[in-house]
């Protein structure tokens, strides 16, 4: 069983491709390609995903991890290239994602997609007064967790996704973390073995791992291909 991720909308960007504060990535993961969160930007999704060889017109679903708009503004996109894809989101008001024509189901608690793909949430941010979900992928023993601003702490949702799903540690997590003080990147570090902020983590929280846990550090930015 394969797993690979692309990197199509990041504040940072690779060669030729376009940076906004943003996040969006696909998952090509056991047949299917899945976008999680759609970035800010229509046309920004529709060139970086064409650069990078993601056909929008080819996604199995969407998962839209909570309702701030460098997360679903890019939505407008894949609805014109997939019409009625189903959408999966978190507790809030959908009226946009339905105008869209999307398919849309509200997560209200953890979704079991199929055997191997796991919705984690819906966790509660008071920071943000927000629900979020995040995604958890097992594969051959071990497990990845992809999150979209952790609001609710990265370190508490990669615990919910490890209790969820029986496994010790996460091989490993991506996204945004939301400059998140140090104890919860050393939370993180605790139970994660390769960590990749992107997005909301802030230069300091990309310097602290890439000094404390150099083991463990990865850059990822638009453009940014893992295989796993």
């Amino acid at each position: 069983m394969s797993l690979k991720l692309v990197v199509l909308a990041d504040n940072r960007a690779g060669h030729r491709l376009k940076g906004a504060w943003a996040w969006s990535i696909n998952i090509q993961f056991n047949g299917k390609s899945i976008l999680f969160d759609a970035g800010g930007d229509p046309g920004l999704l529709e060139e970086n995903a064409s650069m990078l060889g993601v056909d929008l017109r080819s996604l199995d679903m969407v998962i839209l991890s909570h309702h701030h708009r460098d997360h679903y503004g890019g939505l407008k996109a894949v609805a014109d290239a997939s019409p009625g894809i189903t959408l999966y989101v978190p507790p809030g008001r959908i009226g946009r994602y339905k105008r869209l024509g999307f398919n849309v189901v509200m997560v209200k608690k953890p979704i079991w997609i199929d055997r191997n793909l796991l919705i984690v949430g819906p966790l509660y941010a008071t920071s943000v007064q927000m629900y979020e979900i995040s995604l958890a992928l097992t594969y051959n023993g071990k497990i990845a967790v992809i999150v979209g601003c952790s609001h609710p702490g990265v370190d508490r949702i990669v615990s919910e996704a490890l209790r969820l799903t029986g496994r010790k540690k996460a091989t490993l997590v991506i996204g945004g973390f939301h400059s998140p003080p140090p104890e919860v990147l050393q939370n993180l570090a605790s139970v994660a073995e390769t960590i990749c902020p992107t997005h909301c983590s802030g230069d300091e929280s990309r310097d602290y791992l890439r000094r404390h846990y150099p083991e463990k550090f990865c850059e990822a930015f638009t453009g940014s291909v893992i295989e796993l």
